[in-house]
């Protein structure tokens, strides 16, 4: 993903974040920042504690977590020719969730498709640690990546 979409994603996640701790007394006032991690380093990140929430794409995060499995499914995407768009979003959003470590966790896909396309659907999504992130967050992202589209990353 291009670091000037990373970081209006990222800047619109501790948005959300905040907002959700401002809405609900329960959730205990933290200190929310947007750093620039490397795609090879999202999830080592995430699991050192590093980062709580990290940005990417679900072809480019099942490419990186199951290669082969993502393979697949690009030759499987490029044989129907005219791919249902939202069924694909599903099942290359299923299979990333499947791949993910044991702790982590993402959020709904989004609308936007930020990453270059490289032969299975590129939208957006959050990557979590489970334990971090309550309901109300998660509700929270999954509103916030869900409504975002391409335009409002690049405005």
């Amino acid at each position: 993903m291009p670091a000037g979409l990373a970081e209006a994603l990222g800047e619109r996640a501790k948005q959300a974040l905040v907002k959700s701790a401002e809405q609900h007394e329960e959730i205990p006032e933290r200190d929310v920042q947007v750093k620039e991690v490397s795609a090879a380093d999202r999830l080592a990140a995430l699991r050192s504690g590093e980062a709580t929430v990290a940005v990417g794409c679900v072809g480019e995060m099942l490419r990186e977590l199951d290669g082969h499995k993502a393979q697949h499914l690009q030759e499987l995407y490029a044989a129907e020719g005219d791919p249902d768009r939202e069924k694909w979003w599903d099942i290359v959003h299923s299979s990333m969730l499947g791949s993910l470590p044991a702790g982590l966790s993402a959020t709904y896909p989004g609308v936007a498709s930020p990453c270059p396309a490289d032969g299975l659907p590129q939208n957006s999504v959050l990557l979590f640690v489970g334990e971090d992130v309550n309901r109300d967050d998660l509700t929270a992202l999954n509103n916030m990546i869900v409504s975002t589209s391409d335009e409002d990353l690049e405005g």
